[in-house]
């Protein structure tokens, strides 16, 4: 597993990121949850 120090950035981190990135793609905020 990686080294939370080493300032790598997870995945999981990045998913709200990714979530507000996908509503832009749909006109209906709730199905970007399905993308």
């Amino acid at each position: 597993m990686s080294n939370p120090d080493a300032g790598e950035i997870s995945i999981v981190d990045l998913i709200p990121a990714l979530r507000a990135f996908a509503r832009t793609f749909c006109r209906v905020p709730d199905d970007a949850d399905d993308l």
